[in-house]
């Protein structure tokens, strides 16, 4: 009995179904094509936690925090306000723009060298952030 390998495209797939799943829902763009993996490889520059303080704006009368994490070409977080604590999740591409989601808010995201900017929606209108990498002297401040 012959035994075939498996066909590389669909152990990529598997592997990134796999990844979403442990991520947390995130929807990568799975096409299976070689691109992919440069967007894979360059994304990781990016990789670390970043932190806004987002002022209060529009409806919102209140300031919130946005921490972000990213991993090669996901990120993970959550939006903090006085509402509440809520999780985001969405996938970073070699440009460093990102598509997440805050619950049923989108938004997006335009990472670039140690800063990003932030436009998302929440139940009190459109949202506004700057924000930067954390570094080691930048730890201590309150997450």
């Amino acid at each position: 009995m012959r035994v075939m390998a498996p066909d590389r495209g669909i152990l990529k797939l598997a592997v990134r179904v796999l990844i979403t799943v442990l991520v947390g829902g995130c929807a990568p763009q799975i096409s299976g094509s070689d691109s992919d993996d440069a967007d894979l490889a360059s994304a990781g520059r990016y990789d670390g936690r970043w932190f806004a303080v987002v002022p209060a704006q529009g409806g919102c009368n209140f300031s919130s925090q946005l921490t972000i994490d990213v991993h090669g070409r996901f990120i993970t977080g959550a939006a903090i306000n006085p509402q509440g604590r809520f999780p985001l999740n969405g996938t970073i591409h070699q440009t460093g723009d990102c598509n997440f989601r805050i619950g049923d808010f989108p938004g997006t995201i335009r990472f670039s060298n140690d800063r990003f900017t932030a436009e998302y929606a929440n139940n009190c209108g459109v949202r506004h952030a700057e924000g930067s990498k954390v570094t080691s002297s930048s730890a201590g401040r309150s997450l």
